[in-house]
């Protein structure tokens, strides 16, 4: 859901391979440890549910990094824009709440593998909805992100008195220095 957001608000540029290096991390880290006969049985306990619980928590950070996405990008659209683009971020919001479910409860896996597939279920039918229903297409609207950070030429705002208000991604690597 998160890979989607980044391109669904046209922040494509952040999916590098570091990135998914770094998503990488806590799969593989799962894999060692509950191969690792020891730990498995302290981690992966039924009745305690440790990593269960660690591995909730991760997810949900991920969720709620890409509702944000979502939120961002649609507040700077116009209205008409967010009213019919909201099934997306309704369907984004949805395995968050299952997973907040899940973690203050304490029921049955059955119960908690239902309740996530579920709650992905009514994400995908909002995300599908969203995106391929022909009167939801909307156009994309340019703003400044896309126009000015994507040029490869150098762009610089000055106030009246020739003080610099705003830079591109070009001029800071032509002058050298930061924003």
């Amino acid at each position: 859901q998160l890979f989607f957001a980044f391109s669904y608000t046209n922040r494509t540029r952040w999916l590098t391979s570091t990135t998914f290096i770094f998503f990488l991390i806590e799969p593989i880290v799962t894999q060692v440890l509950f191969w690792i006969e020891p730990i498995r049985n302290i981690m992966f306990n039924p009745e305690y549910e440790i990593w269960g619980q660690i591995n909730l928590i991760y997810i949900s950070h991920l969720l709620a990094a890409s509702i944000f996405l979502y939120m961002d990008s649609f507040l700077n659209k116009p209205r008409s824009h967010f009213l019919h683009a909201g099934t997306i971020l309704a369907g984004a919001i949805f395995p968050m709440l299952g997973n907040l479910f899940i973690f203050i409860s304490h029921g049955n896996l059955e119960t908690h593998i239902f309740l996530a597939a579920f709650s992905y279920s009514l994400a995908i039918a909002g995300f599908s909805y969203g995106i391929f229903n022909s009167s939801l297409i909307e156009t994309t609207p340019l703003t400044r992100d896309i126009v000015v950070e994507g040029m490869d030429d150098g762009w610089m705002v000055l106030d009246h008195q020739e003080k610099i208000i705003d830079v591109n991604l070009s001029t800071e690597k032509m002058i050298g220095m930061s924003r």
